[in-house]
């Protein structure tokens, strides 16, 4: 009696159960169970997914992944949000540029979320994170790089990449390095600036009282014969005190600021690579060359600076018997941490 009493109760439960979900089976997995189903499928699965209930988008909700890295990218009716954890691909509109070998998803798939009235721009702005934004000055229709990088949200990125060309003005590239005052990381992609805009731009570097940037990589653009961009380093740094060394087993140029801000990276690294050039800017403190007399570690990259700075000084007095003591005795200290010149160029040994 009691066993017949149990089964019928059982088969009530389970009876109940199916009743009440009997199109959703997945609601009936454990919740540990059901979050790496939802992890195995793929961004358009789950999002048809969350929209059955609202039981069902909550333990979507409860079961995202979290994309570390994320890309903005403004170009209009191509405008489209990259994720790389995920690896997909979210265009705000319904055109694809190019395929790829991300999942893509448009509008349609997605849009019970989207204003039918807004713009791309206002899609991208209502929905996403973001951490990294890309532009593309020709294709910014409708809307300045002020307005742009105005916009609350894209405040908190910490990555900037322009994509310029030939086309690219003056005011546009302002804006973008006043945005990257915060200490933020910006790519010129397709740049054709030249060795004296950059010197022009190192030299307002040492000079400037805050931090213009982390770290700025320029892609230079082949020019109109399809050569390849070649740097002049007696062009690029004239005028410009620089010390060559070897930092994490890549030359480079090291650069000191004038600044007395404290709060303002003291050290600016420029290393070359074929079309590319990147500049990073680092604390004195945080600076350690694997180059140096008897192979040890140069620990004070600008105090070594700032003798070259007082070397170059010397060197454009009046020759006279205390000049030269004091030539000497400046050589002297150079030597110490492995300071040799060939082609006019102080390097570590």
């Amino acid at each position: 009696m009691d066993l017949f009493f149990w089964l019928s109760k059982l088969y009530e439960f389970i009876r109940i159960r199916f009743y009440r979900y009997p199109k959703f089976p997945l609601l009936n997995l454990p919740y540990v169970a059901m979050k790496q189903v939802i992890r195995s499928m793929s961004v358009s699965e789950r999002i048809k997914l969350s929209q059955t209930s609202k039981r069902m988008r909550n333990y979507v909700i409860l079961s995202r992944v979290v994309s570390e890295y994320c890309e903005v990218h403004i170009r209009d009716k191509y405008s489209f949000l990259y994720f790389s954890t995920l690896n997909a691909m979210f265009y705000c509109g319904r055109k694809l540029e190019s395929s790829t070998n991300s999942e893509v998803l448009t509008n349609r798939d997605y849009g019970i979320w989207l204003n039918k009235k807004g713009t791309s721009l206002d899609n991208v702005t209502t929905i996403f994170q973001r951490t990294h934004l890309v532009l593309y000055p020709i294709k910014i229709l409708g809307a300045d790089i002020q307005t742009i990088l105005s916009i609350p949200c894209f405040q908190k990125c910490d990555h900037i990449s322009v994509y310029c060309g030939f086309t690219v003005t003056s005011e546009f590239l302002d804006a973008v390095m006043d945005f990257a005052k915060n200490s933020r990381c910006v790519t010129l992609e397709r740049c054709s600036l030249s060795s004296e805009d950059i010197n022009i731009l190192l030299k307002h570097w040492i000079t400037s009282e805050f931090n213009m940037f982390k770290m700025l990589k320029i892609e230079f653009e082949e020019d109109r014969k399809g050569g390849v961009v070649r740097f002049c380093r007696e062009v690029l740094f004239e005028g410009i005190t620089v010390l060559r060394a070897v930092l994490r087993q890549n030359p480079c140029y090291l650069i000191a600021t004038n600044s007395q801000n404290q709060l303002k990276r003291d050290i600016l690294v420029c290393q070359f690579h074929d079309q590319i050039l990147k500049m990073i800017t680092e604390s004195n403190d945080k600076i350690r060359l694997v180059t140096g007399i008897n192979g040890t570690p140069c620990r004070e990259v600008h105090k070594v600076l700032k003798l070259l700075d007082k070397k170059k000084e010397l060197e454009m007095n009046v020759l006279d018997e205390k000049s030269l003591q004091e030539r000497h005795i400046l050589h002297m200290q150079l030597e110490t941490y492995g300071v040799c010149f060939k082609d006019n160029f102080a390097f570590l040994q």
